[in-house]
């Protein structure tokens, strides 16, 4: 079992990302990914952190990092899919993510369409079938 959630203290922010090796972002939002006890009641291991920005129309993950041996885990993918969701519902049209966010291996799976160096969807176009979507129809 495992949770994501919205990282709301700063200084914690900035420890998860020291210890993934990601650049601490004061100024960007953040979600961590982490591994839960069976009764849900604590954590028992960190997954990943995510941190993330808004403009008017888009926004931007500006990192998506997993914890050492976590590049696989699937909840970094449900990680970023939940930024995702919480940027469409408050008006972001696009969301993009630089090849710089975070280790290719962990990028690569994000299902997004890649060009010039950087993921790219259009949020309508995705949300609006999400289990459909297609990156090679975009």
């Amino acid at each position: 079992m495992f949770a994501v959630k919205p990282l709301i203290d700063k200084e914690v922010q900035n420890q998860l990302c020291l210890l993934t090796g990601a650049e601490f972002i004061p100024d960007s939002l953040a979600y961590f990914a982490a591994d839960l006890e069976d009764d849900g009641t604590a954590i028992k291991g960190m997954i990943g952190v995510l941190q993330f920005k808004m403009t008017e129309e888009t926004g931007e993950i500006l990192t998506l990092m997993p914890f050492p041996g976590k590049e696989e885990d699937e909840a970094m993918i449900i990680m970023e899919r939940t930024c995702m969701s919480f940027m469409w519902r408050n008006g972001m049209k696009n969301m993009i993510m630089k090849e710089s966010a975070g280790p290719d291996e962990v990028l690569s799976r994000s299902g997004l369409p890649k060009k010039d160096g950087q993921y790219f969807v259009d949020l309508d176009l995705f949300f609006a079938s999400p289990c459909k979507f297609n990156k090679e129809n975009v």
